[in-house]
């Protein structure tokens, strides 16, 4: 009985960690992740944005908590966004068209830390974007990790504002 039990926990253990959104990319580079949009569909100031991924990166060293806006309309960030998308997910960036908005959390001491989009809103001037950080409830993976997640909002070239609650 023992045995079982110490099977079904570790069972649980293992296959409940990765709490990231994956998406997939078929072969003409576009998204196949269905567009999440928030708040009333009456409401006039709503953005349309899609979560690319999220989850953990990789990397094991301290990570600082950074958010990093990339424009597809400048090649410079389109070069950068795809050498931070590669080192994130380790897959390829999908092209797009638009801005591309990179949030990391930076290390934490155990799992169970995500980032969410809260709210997206064009103001008329700049694009506000709401995230907001949870915290882990109740047990949590003993293990050092990078929460982050990838915005995508399409055709959208305004300066972003970050709110990060």
């Amino acid at each position: 009985m023992k045995t079982w039990l110490t099977l079904i926990l570790l069972s649980i253990l293992f296959t409940g960690c990765n709490s990231g959104i994956q998406t997939s990319v078929n072969d003409n580079d576009t998204i196949t992740q269905e567009t999440l949009i928030k708040g009333s569909s009456s409401m006039d100031d709503e953005t349309t944005f899609t979560i690319l991924n999220s989850g953990q990166y990789p990397e094991y060293t301290e990570g600082e908590k950074e958010t990093l806006i990339y424009h597809s309309d400048v090649p410079e960030d389109v070069v950068k966004f795809e050498e931070a998308y590669l080192t994130l997910t380790s897959e390829i960036a999908p092209s797009f068209e638009g801005t591309i908005i990179i949030a990391k959390m930076g290390q934490k001491p155990t799992g169970g830390y995500t980032i969410e989009v809260e709210s997206v809103k064009d103001t008329g001037r700049f694009t506000e974007v709401t995230l907001y950080s949870s915290t882990p409830n109740g047990l949590a993976t003993m293990a050092l990790t990078n929460p982050f997640i990838i915005i995508y909002l399409p055709n959208n070239y305004k300066d972003i504002t970050i709110i990060d609650k």
